[in-house]
């Protein structure tokens, strides 16, 4: 006779299981507008390093946008998901480990504020040269390469928000032996 019960957290079942809420929760609607994030190192680093460095960079983008952010509510912070992939033991070939990742503005945070970040930054030199770079994009990029000096940075709004979630959490939703380290190394922020 089958067994109706749930299977448990830390079976293969039960991964698979936390992958694709993981993946349904992701692909939710939210009322603003959240941005596809790629960071990659580009030089080698540790998980617990990339982790870490991936906190405080989030942590930097918090401070440019309010330098009280740490006295406000949660739900005025940047809110993000972000997925590590490239261990070097899994690639076929040698891979950086890299980050995929939703980052979306929380929904409390102030909309001049919101605002400023999601636009070109109007400093005289980003005027001068066209540059059409969103703001919390370069507070990332420098937050970024002070820790990976050649460190890059890919930011962009998300046209198709399940097929990014997806790609996001696909290593969370497939068999393989990527799985349990999939679970382990992913991050929800703000965990300050």
């Amino acid at each position: 006779m089958q067994s109706t019960s749930c299977p448990s957290p830390d079976s293969v079942a039960g991964l698979l299981e936390r992958g694709r809420e993981m993946h349904k929760f992701l692909a939710r609607p939210y009322p603003r507008k959240r941005l596809s994030i790629t960071l990659n190192s580009n030089e080698p680093t540790t998980l617990n390093a990339l982790q870490r460095n991936v906190a405080k960079t989030l942590k930097r983008l918090n401070n440019k946008t309010d330098r009280l952010w740490y006295k406000r509510p949660r739900n005025t912070w940047w809110q993000a998901a972000f997925f590590i992939e490239g261990h070097e033991f899994e690639a076929a070939s040698p891979v950086t480990m890299h980050v995929h990742g939703i980052l979306a503005p929380g929904l409390g945070m102030h909309d001049g504020r919101y605002l400023e970040m999601m636009s070109p930054g109007l400093d005289e030199g980003a005027i001068r040269t066209g540059d059409k770079t969103l703001l919390c994009e370069r507070h990332i990029t420098r937050a970024w390469r002070d820790v990976y000096g050649k460190g890059s940075v890919r930011i962009k709004g998300i046209s198709d928000l399940p097929g990014w979630a997806y790609y996001c959490t696909k290593d969370l939703c497939r068999r393989g032996p990527h799985l349990r380290r999939a679970h382990e190394a992913y991050l929800l922020l703000p965990e300050y």
